[in-house]
């Protein structure tokens, strides 16, 4: 597979900044492979894996990943249904400091899981620019994402 090859020679670049696999149907197993060379990266800023089909599971691997990586500064997962590993991802962001930029537009985010992923945001302070757009946040999921740009976020776009 395409995306794992790329995942395992990320684990081992040291030039490589940007990384555009959207539309490219890496899928689970790609998500998966990728998020191992993000563990392993220390070079790669920006990482774009939008519409690829990666699901809950390559969702959590990268959330995973972000735990442990202190350089990626922007990530775009639009267009992956990844509904309920917002969770794991809103768990990253309580310990990642370098992520500026979060394009999460049209997964799959339900009400109640905006409102875990916006608690999770209160203790973020690096993240500038996120894009919720085109989920189902409704009143609720709103209201926390409100909630949490009343905290001490650093965010400074939202869509």
């Amino acid at each position: 597979d395409g995306a794992a090859a790329i995942g395992a020679a990320l684990a081992e670049n040291r030039k490589l900044k940007t990384l555009n696999l959207g539309w490219n149907r890496a899928k689970i197993v790609g998500a998966i492979a990728l998020a191992d060379g993000l563990r392993k990266n220390n070079t790669l800023t920006s990482l774009n894996i939008a519409m690829n089909q990666i699901g809950q599971e390559g969702s959590f691997a990268i959330a995973n990943a972000l735990m442990e990586n202190e350089i990626l500064q922007s990530l775009n997962l639009q267009h992956n249904r990844i509904s309920e590993s917002i969770v794991m991802l809103g768990e990253a962001l309580r310990v990642n400091h370098t992520l500026r930029e979060l394009n999460i537009e049209s997964v799959s985010i339900t009400p109640e899981l905006a409102v875990v992923f916006g608690e999770a945001l209160h203790s973020n302070r690096s993240l500038i620019s996120l894009n919720m757009s085109k989920n189902n946040l409704q009143d609720k999921g709103v209201i926390a994402i409100a909630n949490a740009l009343k905290a001490r976020t650093a965010i400074r776009f939202l869509r």
